[in-house]
């Protein structure tokens, strides 16, 4: 039975039994800081390239998204829609899809505009030149030409590519093409 009583006072839960309370030594912290640190020296490396490929995977994904777009705002609207890349200020579709990309419709409006992502560069499948070629869907869905990008992420590490073929049918690849050094 818990409690006691006192003066004609149940105590009960009132007061609760002492808990013997102790401290951590500065000698067991110490140790469990070297270990932390010992663990975040080892995981930091590998920790950095893994947010270099999700980079890369988020932005061949976002690519993919505008290229769903575009084919499906083609067949709906009966209408050419072209994936430029740069910045739809320049009115031209001329630039790298480094810099970001839009779509415009078959009488030069803008669409979406999908801004650039930093650390990340967008290649040819090659890996010779920085991409920077339009790419168009007609009204009955086909594209003008089969065109693949690649997404390197600065400092190497695992990329991913977006791949279209003649059809205007987009997949997404992890490490197709060469990255360059």
């Amino acid at each position: 039975m818990r409690g006691s009583y006192r003066s004609g006072v149940w105590l009960g839960d009132l007061c609760p039994r002492p808990v013997n309370l102790r401290g951590v030594t500065l000698l067991e912290l110490l140790v469990v800081l070297a270990i932390f640190a010992t663990l975040l020296t080892v995981g930091a490396p590998s920790f950095a390239g893994k947010v270099g490929e999700w980079r890369s995977r988020a932005q061949a994904l976002r690519l993919l998204s505008a290229i769903n777009l575009a084919r499906s705002r083609a067949i709906g609207h009966d209408s050419t829609v072209t994936l430029c890349p740069g910045h739809p200020a320049t009115k031209s579709c001329s630039g790298l899809y480094s810099d970001g990309f839009y779509l415009t419709d078959g009488v030069g409006g803008v669409v979406q505009h999908y801004p650039p992502r930093q650390q990340i560069a967008v290649w040819n499948s090659a890996g010779t030149r920085e991409e920077g070629r339009s790419l168009s869907w007609r009204g009955d869905g086909w594209g003008s030409r089969n065109m693949s990008w690649l997404f390197c992420p600065l400092g190497g590490g695992t990329h991913w590519a977006v791949v279209v073929n003649r059809l205007g049918r987009p997949r997404v690849v992890q490490d197709w093409g060469v990255c360059p050094p």
